[in-house]
């Protein structure tokens, strides 16, 4: 199947923008699909409709530079629902992205935290080395 010139102009467009695109192909529906640094772009070409759908832990000012880039591009835009990978090939979206971010958020402070206090006590209670 042909890339949809549409496509190959935002791909353009993303690359002028230092937006870098991991990968892009085509759905057995027509659609296309482009995959971005936090973001996933699907084309309908028969609509001429862009879905935009941006990971759930995207800095607002990276998601307005993204939007301003594509600005230019003759097409009606979507913004959908946020994703988050949940691993093991697992997408969450919507408010599923948005709890399990923030519990993964949760954990890895905690982590973090017991790891700093472990290096502490062990900093504390053993003799240091003197010259």
């Amino acid at each position: 199947m042909l890339t949809p010139k549409l496509v190959e102009k935002l791909i353009d467009i993303l690359d002028k923008n230092k937006i870098e695109v991991f990968d892009h192909y085509s759905l057995e529906d027509g659609s296309y699909v482009i995959l971005v640094d936090h973001t996933i772009l699907v084309y309908d070409e028969q609509a001429n409709v862009l879905s935009v759908s941006f990971q759930v832990s995207t800095d607002p000012e990276l998601v307005a530079i993204f939007m301003m880039s594509i600005g230019s591009v003759d097409v009606k835009v979507e913004l959908t629902e946020c994703f988050h990978y949940a691993g093991e090939n697992k997408l969450l979206t919507g408010e599923e992205a948005r709890q399990a971010f923030t519990k993964n958020l949760k954990d890895n402070v905690v982590q973090k935290f017991m790891e700093e206090q472990s290096q502490l006590h062990v900093l504390s209670s053993s003799e240091c080395y003197r010259a």
